[in-house]
């Protein structure tokens, strides 16, 4: 496997926004236990871009991850990108 070169082909995330906070639902599908799995959240909040890496420290094979960034009504979301870049077999 080239896991450790390209983590986005085996780990896809998929946004929600749950409790008005930005998450991500983590899906390893290497069929490896992982550890220390950094997550890079990017988005436009009413008009500023933002970005925040987070790490997992373990992922056997779904994970939920928290930005940490709330998100109310009145809030403009654009440019949504999470992706897993570094990942530690």
């Amino acid at each position: 496997l080239d896991l450790p070169e390209n983590p986005a082909n085996y780990l896809p995330a998929q946004a929600s926004i749950s409790n008005g906070v930005l998450s991500a639902t983590i899906s390893n599908q290497s069929g490896m236990p992982l550890r220390n799995a950094d997550v890079e959240f990017s988005a436009k909040i009413n008009g500023e871009m933002l970005r925040r890496v987070v790490t997992i420290s373990s992922l056997q094979k779904v994970a939920v991850v928290s930005s940490g960034w709330r998100i109310s009504d009145d809030d403009t979301v654009s440019n949504v990108a999470i992706t897993v870049i570094r990942v530690r077999l």
